[in-house]
């Protein structure tokens, strides 16, 4: 890592063109002009960075900055009582406070799900270590399938709005470059991806396939309306032809990829 590190550095002195885990400052003027950050999955500051070159001149500092990626993950989950005023963190205490997704109980006011681990894709992302559940609000939380979903990291949640004990989750590796790397040699790393169902309110899950690949889930939805008919998109970062858009109208029991209008390439 430390050869990929100066060749990194090197390129970025010669072109001019770091990125965000190199520090970028600038004023929030100059941001503004830019567009700000583009609403891309990976590679986003790259992006912004070639904006950048075409509006002003980029200056490398001579100087090393120490930055510290732990910063960026370990918020955990924060509640507000005054309408967004004032903020309180409410997972502190439990065993890892990156979190990739949060859903609420529509059929119970109290009832909070918080799946861990960070499905960013990047080498200081954090791995997952199940999920978390609170039915006091947020006041106590208490951890569910650690050993399903350990060292990889949850992209969304869904609750059944007819019956809130059925949930699905979408999982995901827990990124980087190599693939794997955020996961830090965890046992877990390599474990079973896409969607997962619980029907006994997210104490144990079992993993879908039926027609749905062991690739990494982005996103689950549920059909508001009819609830057996849900839908999953999978997507490997590194790309796969099975990558697309998922329908199941059993929920969940079978799948078929949808086709018609979507891109059949990236």
């Amino acid at each position: 890592f430390r050869l990929i590190e100066k060749l990194v550095n090197f390129r970025s002195r010669v072109h001019r063109m770091p990125y965000g885990d190199q520090a970028i400052f600038m004023s929030a003027d100059v941001l503004q002009e830019s567009g700000g950050f583009p609403d891309l999955p990976i590679m986003e500051d790259y992006a912004l960075i070639r904006r950048l070159r075409r509006m002003r001149r980029i200056q490398i500092a001579p100087a090393t900055v120490v930055t510290s990626p732990r910063r960026r993950p370990d918020g955990g989950v924060w509640r507000t009582i005054d309408g967004g005023t004032t903020w309180t963190s409410v997972t502190g205490q439990m065993p890892t406070t990156s979190i990739g997704a949060i859903i609420l109980d529509p059929l119970g006011e109290n009832v909070i799900y918080a799946g861990t681990g960070e499905s960013n894709y990047a080498n200081h992302s954090r791995y997952g270590l199940g999920i978390y559940k609170s039915t006091e609000g947020g006041d106590t939380w208490t951890q569910y399938a650690e050993n399903t979903f350990g060292g990889r990291s949850f992209s969304k949640l869904a609750i059944n709005p007819i019956n809130s004990q059925i949930l699905y989750a979408a999982i995901t590796r827990a990124g980087g470059f190599p693939e794997l790397a955020a996961a830090k040699g965890h046992p877990g790393a390599t474990g079973l991806l896409g969607v997962f169902r619980s029907t006994d309110g997210g104490q144990t899950w079992t993993h879908l396939t039926g027609g749905l690949p062991n690739l990494s889930a982005t996103d689950i939805s549920i059909d508001p309306v009819n609830p057996n008919n849900v839908y999953a998109g999978i997507g490997r970062i590194f790309g796969d032809a099975a990558n697309g858009v998922y329908k199941s109208s059993d929920g969940g029991d079978s799948w078929t990829k949808l086709a018609g209008g979507l891109p059949t390439s990236a």
